[in-house]
């Protein structure tokens, strides 16, 4: 007999089997979070020397208690199981309750490759059990199942959107069971885009996990899947498979996991106590329970009480009020769960008021609805007001004080910050994509650790609350399972989740908005949890109202507006039983304009029928529409598509100025409507045109390209790269001979010298296109640099076009007359702006300007048609280009060198001074770019009301409309002073002469940070190296950062600040280091950022040294700068021989000993001024007189962003992990990135410039670079034999095949950089990136087919300093060690 167990996030499997290996039992029960509980009890029936055997997440922590037990990781244990069990399946897809694995096999059953979802919960059986629980349903509960094609879509991707989208269903009539199967098809497209990529193999394809026991799943699979395959130990695989191995897996054991962050140090625990607030009870004058409902009367009710009416439909709970219509006073409260039905709920709610003896003296005058359900309900019950929570919230708020600033409101999935002044709302936002600061957020930790919500509250009051994630059900199920492996009670462990939520809100809500008056708000049904109030003030230090009515401030807040609205007579509410009639809810698309909307109607017994959704403002049973707005962005989009039919026939040429016949009859360019495009379309049509080719555009974005775009792509790339990625593959079945799509780098540079480069998706989308799809055409792609003269663009253009044989004149020509079309497009802008500002000026109206990338504005399906809802309202609206020629400033944006984001920020200057304009900013979920540019916005925009739009694949624009109606109600009390004050931007230094202020260089490297600190210090500078990041440092910053910044931003300074408040230091006797760059990626925006910060934290007197790679860090004495540089050859020779010899050292530590002290030396060689090349070979040399085992060991290449990779709090001691797992690691070295911005300085310098002088001096400078690494790698070759870096040359030779050279950055580099290393015969390849990192996931793209022609595994990991990604690299790890060791074996077999 022996035992496997697989200890899962959420339930622990364990199968028996007997002495012949078959199955004597089974168990699948959930734990709660006490993995040891349930074990013990289970054992406890057994004897103590029955094997057993390990794996899931929670298997060293039982291992540990049960230390004579086996261990196996997950993969392994899936293998064994298959190979058992005889089921050769090239692919296995493995879902828990936060996990999303793909494992492939090859023909013989042995391990390939694998890959787990990102750092997100979508897709996971968590996901799909928290959204059944809202729905109201449980396991035993769940729709009987049955098939039904037609569903709605619903989106899966977070929380927020699956709750809007149900909601939105819900309104168009859509019952609970059809939307819980809509769900379920939506989870199983995200887990299957998750890790298949939209690329499904076309053969069996094993599922197991927990989630297909649901069979509605296991349908939609089907429907997706052409050959799904269902085990009945789908569910228990991997508890088989460790079971299997429990008799011959000892401590030893292969594929074991090394949890490297249980070892990483914890932050100091506070507990949850209230020192500056109070909570105070309602007293009600009755209570009672009815049906399920908490019901309170607060007054004596006698007489007749004319009263108003409030509903707030939530999305997991429904709240009514009966305030007096005289005193306002609230005379009774309802709040009951919404269980995903609105209609029922509010049916309930109504019955349970209509049981009240009191409720007979009440005469409801009028009514008002707010919450997510509110028009549903607002039309269905003849609402007085119809209004947003946000105003709602506010309204009820302010009734008790009209000098209420600041309010926090978090309900059930959504969570609002709301600012007010002078009893109006000034500014205001919601959670965008993420309900980890939600109450249903709490609501589901609570329920996987055993709590029930009700009670969590009391329970860990008191509690210290250890360090948790702040994001979603991921990241804080990692958290949460370190914790508890830990030894850290429950009731702490949900603590620690409490005051995450308060950390959400404040990072993720509230941002950068101010926090005003002395004292907070806080509203909502979370604000009754005593433990989430007092994780607020400790976060704040502030003291926080909670109002005995918090939960239902909503409900108030809408009785207060309806009563305001009927003030004139009685309103139209239908009556408290109204909704006991049958009503049968119908949706069809209006066609009386081009809006096209969604109108649902409600069907009464008694024959009435009501509709609603009309986006012009028309009531039902009008004829006309009702829209009041004046819309500029029509008008530009109007003329787009005027062009493009007028300049698509190529028989439409002007005769006159091109050749009769075209230079290649009937060839016809297929022009992706993406992008660029929006740009440039009147230039490359124009162009075409003179050509005398037929121009193709692809059509407008509908649905079904959305769906191919999104299945297509290979990494996460932002919503609008997926539907770009999908007009290019609708191409395919187009008449086009060849697809143009340009490689623009940059427009032409600012007044100030930066260039204007576009985003790194945008440049690499040609080539990522073409590697992605196999089309049979060819995507024709000339590399257009702006910043060129225009000779150099038309010979680009010239090489492009030689293979079709068109004249070079004719080239030219073309192109000289499509950049005139370029000038008339842009003097057709400025007229049309003009025009705006006349109707804003001479007739007081107020302008929206559309904010963001032109494709954002005018693809209405990344925009979802949000550009329509501002047309109801009495305003004009046009995009920000038609502003952008009547900017009235000779200001420059200082350091922002992408070209839409220089545009947004001066068009933004301009906004700020004109009281009458107000800016709506369409941003995307995972744009690189925006995450800085936006800060920079919202300082900008500081004082007036503005509103950011972050757009997604999401199917439903409903989310959006709260935010847009709130703005709007903004807009009409806005009461901000005129003529605010521009904001003066403070940044950097280029140079460095300061010897008077101590330098603090982050901890880059574990060597050269050290060492360069000792360089600055050799010449007279007073420098440190900062510390190593730790978790507190950590975070620190990421409350100082928006949160979708990539992770060094946050890192390094959130350890600079973490120090100066150590030292509480004098800012002016301090300085950071952070050197720059100028796009296209984002790390050249790193010290912009940290400025601002520094400002706002109170150290605005810091100074930031920031030296640039465009002209090899200049900026500091020449002599320091070439012994920097010897500095940072040296410290990478030393990393290099520390990874070469540590793996094979037969003392453990030795190695590190001897490096420390090695470390000492060589900081006195360069205080001294020493010959730091020479005195690293003496000292590597020593290094090699290590004892080591004479073992071979699989090599891997660590490969990627330079800081991530090279930091070991960033990528988590990957190079550690790697030796812990039994590799040798070889790290790409920081001279690596130098030397390649050396080696571009050089190549542009001759591409661009014809001055010998400065071609000279250039090639001098990089020379000298070159050569001295060179002098080093001679020096070391006795030693670090195999181990040499190949030329930047041949790299980026290498790289070409897959980008072009004029995109600059660590893509290229680190596609070359990767084959290199494989062609040197390293066993695999890590990319390290950070989360959202933008050459990151193009690298990751490419890597899909360089890793199918090399058959070895190329793993890209992102970071983002909280989650476990290398347990990724134990897999690959330990599958290679086997495989090594089976060779062995077979070898000597052999002999």
């Amino acid at each position: 007999m022996k035992l496997g167990i697989d200890a899962g996030a959420k339930f622990l499997k364990i199968i028996e089997l007997g002495d012949d290996s078959e199955i004597t039992q089974t168990v699948y029960r959930e734990h709660h979070g006490r993995p040891e509980k349930l074990l013990d009890e289970f054992l406890s029936d057994y004897p103590s020397q029955v094997p057993v055997c390990f794996t899931g997440i929670f298997s060293d922590y039982l291992h540990t208690l049960h230390p004579k037990s086996g261990k196996l990781n997950e993969i392994m244990a899936v293998s064994e199981a298959l190979k058992c069990l005889d089921l050769h399946y090239r692919y296995a897809v493995l879902v828990g309750a936060g996990s999303i694995r793909l494992v492939r096999f090859n023909d013989e059953g042995n391990f390939v490759s694998y890959k787990e979802n990102s750092l997100c919960a979508a897709g996971t059986g968590s996901f799909l059990d928290e959204q059944m629980y809202r729905m109201g349903f449980d396991f035993d509960s769940i729709p009987d199942f049955h098939e039904m094609d037609d569903v709605p879509d619903i989106a899966t991707r977070c929380a927020v959107f699956a709750k809007s989208d149900l909601i939105h269903r819900q309104q168009e009539g859509f019952t609970r069971d059809v939307l819980w199967a809509g769900l379920c098809k939506g989870v199983v497209n995200t887990m299957l885009q998750s890790v298949f990529k939209g690329d499904i193999p076309g053969e069996s394809i094993l599922f197991c996990g927990g989630l297909f026991l649901n069979p509605q799943v296991r349908f939609w699979v089907g429907k997706a899947v052409p050959f799904p395959v269902f085990h009945p130990l789908g569910h228990v695989v991997q508890a088989f498979g460790s079971a299997l191995s429990a008799s011959i897996v000892n401590d030893e054991e292969r594929g074991s996991v090394v949890l490297m962050d249980e070892n990483r140090p914890e932050e100091e625990c506070t507990s949850l106590v209230l020192k500056k607030s109070k909570l105070t009870d309602a007293t009600p004058f009755r209570e009672y329970m009815i049906d399920g409902n908490e019901v309170r009367v607060h007054k004596e009710i006698n007489g007749t009480v004319n009263a108003s009416m409030g509903i707030d439909v939530g999305s997991t709970s429904t709240k009514l009020v009966i305030i007096d219509g005289v005193r306002k006073d609230i005379l009774m409260d309802v709040y009951g769960k919404t269980g995903g039905d609105p209609i029922k709920a509010t049916r309930n709610l109504f019955q349970s008021i209509r049981q009240l003896e009191e409720f007979n003296n009440i005469e409801i005058h009028c009514c008002g609805t707010t919450g997510s359900g509110r028009k549903l309900i607002g039309e269905l019950i003849g609402a007085d007001k119809i209004v947003n929570e946000i105003t709602a919230h506010y309204t009820g708020a302010s009734f008790y004080g009209k000098d209420i600033e600041t309010i926090f409101e978090i309900g059930g999935q959504d969570s609002k910050y709301i600012r007010g002044r002078h009893g109006a709302v000034v500014d205001c936002n919601m959670n965008f994509v993420c309900a980890a600061g939600t109450g249903s957020f709490i609501e589901e930790q609570a329920h996987r650790l055993g709590f029930d919500i009700r009670e969590v509250g009391d329970i860990v009051y008191g509690l210290k609350s250890p360090s948790t994630s702040d994001r979603c059900t991921v990241f804080m199920e990692q958290d949460i399972n370190r914790l508890l492996r830990q030894g850290v009670a429950r009731e702490e462990v949900l603590a620690g989740v409490i005051r995450s939520i308060a950390r959400n809100y404040i990072n993720r809500v509230v941002g950068s908005r101010p926090v005003t008056g002395e004292k907070i708000f806080f509203q909502g049904a979370t604000a009754r949890n005593k433990a989430l109030v007092a994780a607020f003030e400790q976060v704040l230090d502030r003291e926080i109202i909670v109002s005995p009515y918090c939960h239902v401030m909503g409900a108030f807040g809408a009785a207060l507006l309806a009563l305001e609205e009927t003030k004139e007579g009685k309103g139209r509410f239908y009556g408290v039983d109204v909704l006991e009639q049958k009503i049968l809810l119908e949706y069809e698309p209006c066609d009386q304009c081009t809006n096209h909307c969604r109108i649902t109607s409600a069907l009464f017994d008694n024959g009435r029928k009501i509709s609603w959704g009309y986006l012009c403002g028309k009531e039902s049973g009008d004829a006309r529409r009702k829209g009041k707005g004046k819309d500029f962005l029509g008008v530009v989009l109007k003329n787009m598509d005027q062009n493009i039919l007028q300049h698509s026939n190529h028989n439409e040429y002007d005769s006159s100025t091109i050749d009769q016949v075209p230079s290649v009859p009937d060839m016809k360019v297929g022009i992706p409507r993406v992008l660029s495009y929006y740009s440039y379309y009147p230039l490359w049509n124009t162009f075409f045109r003179v050509l005398g080719w037929e121009t193709i555009v692809s059509g407008k974005s509908d649905s079904a390209l959305k769906e191919m775009g999104i299945k297509s792509t290979r990494s996460e790339f932002c919503f609008p790269i997926k539907l770009s990625m999908a007009h290019v593959q609708d191409f395919q079945e187009k008449e086009s001979d060849v697809i143009f799509y340009p490689t623009i780098i940059s427009e032409e540079k600012q007044n100030n010298g930066m260039p204007r480069v576009f985003c790194p998706y945008v440049i690499s989308f040609a080539s990522l296109a073409d590697d992605t799809y196999s089309l049979g055409k060819k995507i024709l792609s000339p590399v257009i640099d702006f910043r060129q003269t225009g000779n150099k663009i038309v010979k680009q253009l010239q090489d492009a076009f030689r293979t079709f044989n068109v004249k070079p004149d004719k080239i030219e020509r073309a192109y000289r007359k499509g950049m005139e079309s370029m000038k008339t497009f842009h003097a057709q802008n400025a007229s049309l702006g003009a025009q705006v500002f006349d109707e804003i000026n001479e007739k007081g109206r107020t302008g929206i300007v559309f904010m963001g990338r032109p494709y954002n504005l005018y693809d209405r399906i990344i925009n979802l048609g949000l550009v329509e809802k501002f047309r109801e309202e009495d305003c004009i609206t046009f995009p920000y280009e038609l502003l952008l020629k009547h900017v009235q400033t000779n200001d420059e944006i200082e350091h922002i060198y992408w070209n839409y984001g220089e545009k947004i920020l001066n068009a933004a200057r301009e906004i700020q001074k004109r009281d009458n304009i107000y800016p709506v900013y369409f941003t995307n979920f995972s744009c690189g770019p925006d995450s800085f540019i936006l800060s920079r916005f919202e300082k900008i925009m500081s004082g007036k009301p503005y509103l950011i739009i972050e757009l997604d694949e999401h199917a439903s624009e409903t989310g959006y409309l709260t935010r847009i109606e709130a703005f709007m109600d903004v807009l009409r009390i806005d009461r901000r002073q005129k003529n605010a004050r521009s904001v003066q931007e403070k940044f950097f230094r280029h140079k460095w002469r300061n010897r008077e202020r101590k330098l603090w260089i982050p901890q880059m490297h574990e060597v050269s940070s050290r060492l360069f600190a000792a360089g600055f210090r050799a010449w007279g500078f007073d420098a440190e190296a900062l510390p190593l990041e730790n978790l507190d440092s950590f975070d620190i910053g990421r409350r100082a950062i928006r949160g979708s910044e990539c992770l060094p931003a946050c890192t390094t300074i959130g350890t600079f600040l973490h120090k100066m408040k150590e030292l509480d230091a004098d800012s002016r006797k301090h300085a950071l280091f952070m050197p720059t760059a100028e796009g296209p990626c984002r790390f050249g925006q790193y010290s912009v950022l940290h400025r601002d910060i520094l400002d706002r934290c109170g150290f605005a007197d810091v100074d930031i040294f920031s030296p640039s790679s465009v002209n090899s860090y200049m900026g500091m004495p020449n002599s320091l700068r070439s012994y920097l540089w010897d500095i940072v050859i040296s410290s990478d020779m030393l990393m290099k021989a520390l990874c070469r010899v540590r793996p094979y050292e037969r003392k453990p530590g030795e190695t590190d000993s001897l490096f420390m002290q090695i470390m000492d030396e060589a900081e006195r060689v360069i205080e001294a001024k020493g010959d730091i090349t020479s005195e690293s070979v003496r000292m590597i040399s020593r290094i090699f007189d290590v004892p080591r085992k004479d073992v071979v060991k699989p090599l891997v290449g660590i490969v990627g962003e330079i800081y991530v990779r090279s930091n070991p709090f960033c990528n988590d001691r990957l190079i550690r992990r790697i030796e812990t797992g039994g590799g040798e690691a070889w790290l790409s070295p920081l001279s690596e990135w130098i030397l390649y911005t050396a080696w571009c300085e050089k190549y542009f310098t001759f591409c661009d410039s014809s001055n010998f002088f400065k071609q000279f001096f250039v090639h001098l400078k990089t020379e000298y670079l070159f050569k001295r690494m060179r002098t080093l790698e001679h020096g070391l070759e006795a030693f670090l034999k195999g181990r040499m870096e190949p030329e930047i040359g041949d790299i980026l030779e290498t790289g070409k095949e897959y980008l072009p050279l004029r995109f600059e950055g660590e893509a290229i580099l680190t596609i070359g950089r990767t084959i290199k290393f494989l062609e040197g015969g390293a066993a695999m390849v890590v990319n390290c990136a950070p989360f959202g990192c933008m050459p990151g996931n193009i690298t990751n793209s490419f890597f899909y087919k360089i890793q199918e022609d090399w058959k070895k595994p190329i793993v890209t990991l992102f970071y983002d300093g909280e989650c476990d990604v290398n347990k990724t690299v134990d897999v690959y790890l330990g599958n290679i060690l086997k495989g090594m060791n089976d060779d062995r074996k077979a070898m000597v077999k052999g002999m």
